[in-house]
C-alpha cells in the first residue's frame, strides 16, 4: 500500500490524476529525464514503477540504464541481471548488459551478447552500432567497416550512421597510412 501511495504521490506532482491510466505518461517523463541527462530524477521514476510492478522489464532496463550512466556499475548490472532472469529473450535487456560488459572489457561476451539482442530484434540500431564501435575498438576495423556499411544500406538517411561509415572510412585511412 506504501508503494502505490508513492506513485500516486509522484504521479500529482507531475499532474497526473489516474494511475491506471497514465503509468505510460510516468515513463515519457523517466525518459523525458534520460534525455536531458537527469538520471537521478530518472532513477526515481523507474524505481517507483518497479515499487508498482517489479517485473516490468522496461522499468527494469530503465533504472539499469541511468545507474549505468551514473557510473554505478555494479549496481546497474544487478539490475540488468534480474530483467534478464524475467525475460531471458529481451533484446534490449541483453543489449544493456552487453553494454555492462563492454565498460568491464569483457569484449567477447559484449560482442555474443550483442548477436543475440540483435537475433531477436534485427533492427534495435544500437545493438548494432555498439557492435561497429566494439570492433573499431579492438582494431578490427574491416570488419567494422563491412558491418558499418550493410547498417548503412539498411537506414541510408541515419545521420549517425553516416557519421560512423565517414569514422570508420578514416579508420581505413589511418591504417594504410
Amino acid at each position: 500500500m506504501i508503494q502505490k501511495k508513492r506513485l500516486d504521490e509522484l504521479l500529482v506532482i507531475n499532474g497526473i490524476s489516474d494511475l491506471e491510466n497514465e503509468i505510460d505518461h510516468l515513463f515519457d517523463l523517466a525518459y523525458e529525464n534520460m534525455d536531458n541527462e537527469a538520471w537521478v530524477g530518472a532513477a526515481q521514476m523507474f524505481l517507483t514503477l518497479l515499487s508498482y510492478d517489479n517485473e516490468s522489464a522496461e522499468a527494469m532496463n530503465g533504472l539499469g540504464v541511468c545507474l549505468f550512466e551514473m557510473g554505478n556499475i555494479e549496481d546497474a548490472e544487478y539490475i540488468i541481471d534480474r530483467a534478464l532472469e524475467a525475460y531471458p529473450d529481451d533484446s534490449v535487456t541483453l543489449a544493456n548488459k552487453a553494454s555492462i560488459c563492454w565498460e568491464k572489457d569483457l569484449l567477447e561476451e559484449a560482442l555474443d551478447l550483442y548477436r543475440k539482442a540483435l537475433e531477436y530484434e534485427p533492427d534495435l540500431i544500437e545493438a548494432r552500432i555498439n557492435i561497429i564501435n566494439l570492433y573499431r575498438e579492438t582494431g578490427d576495423i574491416f570488419i567494422a567497416y563491412t558491418k558499418c556499411l550493410e547498417l548503412s544500406h539498411s537506414f541510408p538517411d541515419d545521420e549517425e550512421i553516416k557519421e560512423l561509415l565517414d569514422a570508420v572510412i578514416l579508420d581505413l585511412a589511418i591504417l594504410f597510412y
